[in-house]
């Protein structure tokens, strides 16, 4: 969404992913033919921030691909909070797993294989954020459940949301899920939102 030049220096400007988070990264890209689907140094900067300025406690991240997401907000949160991570996928799981292990703050970090409406059916405590980076297609499905489970001024962040910038002429199937998507959360007069073009554009909402 933005030239080279203006993502450089954006970059070259922001603080640095932690050295475990860089390890984290770079084996992504060596391993992975998918790893596109890493949010980025960015996305993990901002996650980080968001829960440092929530001060949250109780997080949930929707699509765990290689535990990269969690492990920037892992690195954030105090160490009485806890973050649950969701996966589907069983090789993404097992190199989630191995990330986590290696982490030195992975302890504050709970995998859960299997279905994300499973995942976030089972919580039993208000939640504080929320990371919605997973499959586009159940996006609303997941957004009805993660808004009935957060509380009163809990945040709830979702990645993809402008997609590259593309949503705004939306022309094909995936386009048209998010271009309604954000037309719902608009309309949805339990939050208010903020969308945001970073990297692959954020829609920031906070429950009211």
């Amino acid at each position: 969404m933005l030239i080279r030049s203006l993502k450089e220096y954006l970059e070259s400007h922001e603080t640095p992913l932690s050295s475990a988070l860089s390890k984290i990264q770079q084996r992504t890209q060596d391993e992975f033919e998918g790893s596109h689907m890493l949010c980025g140094s960015q996305i993990a900067t901002f996650l980080s921030m968001i829960v440092k300025i929530t001060a949250a406690k109780h997080v949930i991240d929707i699509g765990t691909y290689v535990g990269f997401s969690a492990l920037a907000m892992a690195e954030a949160i105090e160490d009485d909070g806890h973050i649950i991570s969701c996966e589907r996928d069983q090789r993404y799981f097992e190199a989630a797993q191995k990330n986590i292990e290696e982490h030195p703050d992975g302890h504050k970090v709970q995998l859960f294989y299997g279905e994300a409406k499973d995942c976030i059916d089972q919580l039993d405590k208000p939640l504080d954020l929320s990371f919605l980076d997973a499959d586009k297609t159940p996006y609303l499905d997941y957004y009805q459940q993660l808004v009935e489970k957060t509380r009163p001024g809990g945040v709830i962040v979702i990645d993809d949301a402008l997609w590259k910038g593309m949503v705004a002429e939306p022309n094909t199937p995936r386009l048209h899920l998010m271009d309604q998507f954000n037309d719902y959360v608009q309309n949805d007069s339990r939050v208010e939102n903020l969308l945001i073009p970073l990297r692959h554009g954020i829609n920031l909402i906070y429950k009211l």
